[in-house]
């Protein structure tokens, strides 16, 4: 049970601006060796100068394994506070799709299957988002909701995490449970901090996609 004391501080960070960013019409996926661009480091070091500004501090830190969410937490952290690496946390997988032409690959017919199958569309050889909702809250339970360690130490932590931009609206899926038809309408943009208060009497938003620099 958790202590009614505790209280946590969850700051949800989607990564810069990565060279995959610079192409929309291209199906982005996991992108796994896609870096950031020079406007996405700019954008981390925006982040690291308001961190450092505002005296945020994190207890500890999480991140997905691709290379572009390393990159802005190393940047945005000054290289300071070790990366706990999760896989679960990384982008959705757009399978044979990764790489190729938005009009190519979603012809009108595979757009009325989207709209019909909601959050269980799977794209081929891909995941849905129903199954990144799946292992996102799994991360989240085992980090934070059923860690007895942190619910019952009747303290306050501030905890970061660093992913991707639809693995985010998944999460805030499961969070604030609002209609599943709702993730794709959301936005969360390049290097913006969403922070949400978990405490005895549940979740809390504070703010959703802001750029704070």
């Amino acid at each position: 049970m958790i202590h009614p004391n505790t209280e946590i501080h969850l700051y949800l960070i989607r990564h810069g601006q990565s060279l995959m960013n610079l192409n929309p019409d291209l199906v982005g996926g996991r992108s796994k060796d896609t870096l950031l661009s020079q406007q996405g480091e700019d954008q981390a070091t925006s982040l690291f100068k308001h961190f450092r500004k505002s005296g945020i501090r994190f207890d500890c830190v999480y991140c997905s394994p691709l290379d572009r969410a390393k990159m802005t937490a190393n940047i945005a952290l000054g290289q300071e506070i070790p990366l706990i690496i999760d896989d679960r946390l990384m982008e959705y997988s757009a399978g044979e799709w990764e790489g190729k032409d938005r009009n190519e690959v979603q012809t009108p017919d595979i757009l009325r299957q989207m709209s019909e199958m909601g959050i269980d569309f799977c794209p081929p050889g891909g995941e849905s988002q129903r199954q990144v909702i799946m292992r996102v809250s799994s991360w989240l339970h085992e980090a934070i909701l059923d860690n007895q360690e942190i619910i019952e130490s009747g303290k306050s932590a501030s905890i970061a995490v660093f992913s991707h931009g639809l693995t985010i609206k998944c999460l805030l899926n499961y969070i604030m449970n609002f209609d599943d038809h709702l993730i794709w309408r959301i936005v969360i943009d390049n290097c913006s901090v969403s922070l949400f208060v978990f405490n005895a009497r549940g979740w809390w938003p504070k703010y959703m996609n802001r750029i704070p620099y």
